[in-house]
C-alpha cells in the first residue's frame, strides 16, 4: 500500500501551490469530452480518426499534469510510484501510449471503420487495425471505443486513489473541516485569510455563539467547487456517497 501523505506539523502551515488539482480534473475532462465525441461517431469521413487522436493525446497527458501539480504536495514522490504501478503495467495503457506517439510523430491512426446490417438496422464499427502501415501490434481490445473507455477506467482508478489519499489538500469539502485544517496546520483565521476575508471576520458574533464547526460550514459556501466526483463515479472509481465531515 502506498504511503499516505503525512499530517502537517501544526507549527508549519501548508502553502498551496499556484496550480491546483483542478488542472488535473480539466485534463481528464478533456479526455472524457473526446471519448464522448468518439462514441457519438457514425462512421462518416475522418472524424473518428480526429477524435481518437485528440483523445489519445489528452488521456496520455493526464498523468503528466498529475505529476506536475502534485509534486508540490507532501510525500507525493513516494506515493506515486506505487500508486501508478497498475497503470504502468497495463497492456492497454501501453498500447494507447504507442498510439499517441504514432499519431503525433507519424500522423497515422491505426483504426478503420466497418459496418454490418442487422435486425436493428445498419451498425458502424470502429476497430483497431493496420490500414496505414502502422508499427503497432494487435490491440488488447479490438473495439476502439470500448478500449478507450477501458483506458479511462484505468486512469480514473489512479485519480480516485489520489483524490482519496490527498483529500485534505485537494477536495474542498474536506478542507473546510476540522480534519482538513489540522492536516494543513491551519486555523479558522488562516482559512478566512485564504478566502480574502479579515482573519477576525467571524469573531464579531458573541462568544460561544458560533463554534468552529458552524464557522467552517459558513465558510464552505465561499470555497471552490468539488471538481472530480462526477467523472470518478462515471468511470467506476467512486461510489455515490454523502459529503465527508
Amino acid at each position: 500500500m502506498a504511503p499516505l501523505p503525512p499530517q502537517s506539523d501544526p507549527s508549519s502551515k501548508f502553502v498551496f501551490p499556484q496550480t491546483g488539482f483542478h488542472a488535473v480534473a480539466d485534463k481528464f475532462r478533456e479526455a472524457d469530452f473526446f471519448l464522448e465525441c468518439l462514441i457519438g461517431c457514425n462512421g462518416f469521413g475522418q472524424e473518428g480518426d480526429y477524435f481518437l487522436s485528440a483523445f489519445s493525446s489528452a488521456a496520455r497527458s493526464v498523468t503528466f499534469v498529475l505529476q506536475t501539480v502534485m509534486s508540490k504536495y507532501p510525500n507525493f514522490d513516494k506515493w506515486y510510484p506505487e500508486a501508478s504501478r497498475p497503470l504502468r503495467e497495463s497492456v492497454l495503457a501501453r498500447y494507447f501510449l504507442q498510439l499517441r506517439n504514432e499519431a503525433l510523430k507519424r500522423g497515422t491512426i491505426p483504426a478503420y471503420w466497418s459496418g454490418a446490417s442487422g435486425d436493428d438496422g445498419f451498425a458502424h464499427f470502429y476497430t483497431f487495425g493496420n490500414p496505414h502501415g502502422s508499427d503497432l501490434g494487435d490491440a488488447p481490445i479490438p473495439d476502439v471505443r470500448l478500449a478507450a473507455r477501458s483506458y479511462m477506467v484505468e486512469l480514473a482508478s489512479l485519480l480516485g486513489r489520489c483524490y482519496r489519499d490527498y483529500d485534505v489538500y485537494i477536495d474542498p469539502r474536506v478542507i473546510f473541516t476540522k480534519r482538513g485544517l489540522n492536516a494543513l496546520g491551519w486555523n479558522v483565521g488562516d482559512l478566512l485569510e485564504s478566502l480574502g476575508f479579515p482573519r477576525d471576520w467571524l469573531e464579531l458574533a458573541p462568544p460561544d455563539a458560533v463554534d468552529d464547526e458552524q464557522k467552517l460550514k459558513v465558510l464552505s459556501r465561499y470555497g471552490g467547487d468539488e471538481v472530480m466526483d462526477d467523472l470518478l463515479i462515471k468511470y467506476g472509481a467512486k461510489e455515490i456517497e454523502s459529503q465527508p465531515s
